[in-house]
């Protein structure tokens, strides 16, 4: 094995992305492996495992997904980073860059809003979330679409740091009624029970879900579901964020079979209204 990748977080056992992205390296022939690194400790880790290397492996880490709650502290490390991933003010992608690391955020809900057949430029949108994640979505929606985003967030200190950094106003999550919006993002963890009233929806909003469990939906996908909302699965979003990673490390496009492994094995995407068919 020649070349070394892996996920970073505080707990990343459940994440699809080792399993696509070391399916891909095997039906491209690459002699390349990508690994999960649970730890509430980014700064020990970087420097035990990144700037030491894996001497049982003999071998540097070549690149890493970042996801939460080391967002920030990916950037902090970085020699060099993408405009985005400044303005956000977190990265999700750390690459060697000879003696260095490049950092940037591949966070995308334009392109599997695309996807969907849906045009998501000159539209009101909500995310709920200012972590990294939130914080990269809200800009790319602003800069890509051109749309008109509110920031949402429950606690006042994270949800003024992203309004501050983004230039966007944002509302405390206690006093945020989705009505009026067109997209609405959920941008934190919270998988087992809606983080906004589904019931206050425009009947043409779309919920699109960061969050997502392996094997089946969340619970605001499966509720806005049940009111025939369209809805973007979090596994939808891992894979436009998952392709655009493995690009940037193999230098080639992720194969279909690698997509089949977050699809469950060649069912339909998870990315349908209610009675049709079948986060990372």
């Amino acid at each position: 094995m020649r070349e070394l990748y892996g996920i970073v977080g505080g707990s990343v056992s459940r994440s699809l992305a080792p399993d696509i992205q070391n399916t891909a390296f095997r039906v491209l022939g690459l002699s390349a492996l990508y690994l999960p690194f649970s730890t509430p400790d980014f700064a020990r880790f970087w420097g035990g495992v990144v700037q030491a290397g894996v001497p049982a492996l003999d071998v540097l880490l070549r690149g890493l997904t970042v996801v939460r709650p080391h967002k920030e502290a990916a950037l902090s490390v970085a020699t060099r980073a993408s405009e985005r991933a400044l303005g956000a003010g977190a990265a999700n992608l750390l690459v060697r860059n000879g003696k260095g690391w490049w950092a940037d955020t591949t966070s995308s809900v334009v392109e599997p809003l695309r996807a969907a057949g849906l045009d998501p430029t000159h539209v009101a949108a909500a995310v709920v979330g200012c972590g990294g994640a939130g914080r990269s979505v809200a800009q790319e929606l602003r800069d890509l679409a051109a749309a008109d985003v509110q920031l949402v967030n429950r606690s006042a200190h994270r949800g003024e740091y992203a309004s501050r950094l983004l230039g966007l106003a944002w509302v405390p999550l206690a006093g945020f009624s989705p009505g009026g919006f067109d997209i609405v993002v959920n941008a934190t963890p919270v998988v087992d029970e809606p983080v906004f009233s589904v019931d206050e929806l425009s009947e043409h909003a779309v919920v699109v879900d960061l969050a997502y469990r392996p094997d089946s939906d969340t619970a605001l996908i499966a509720a806005a579901r049940a009111r025939g909302h369209l809805t973007v699965d979090g596994r939808q979003v891992l894979l436009a964020e998952v392709a655009r990673q493995f690009e940037l490390f193999a230098e080639q496009p992720l194969p279909p079979e690698a997509v089949q492994v977050a699809l469950g094995n060649g069912r339909e995407a998870p990315l349908n209204r209610a009675g049709c068919g079948g986060e990372i």
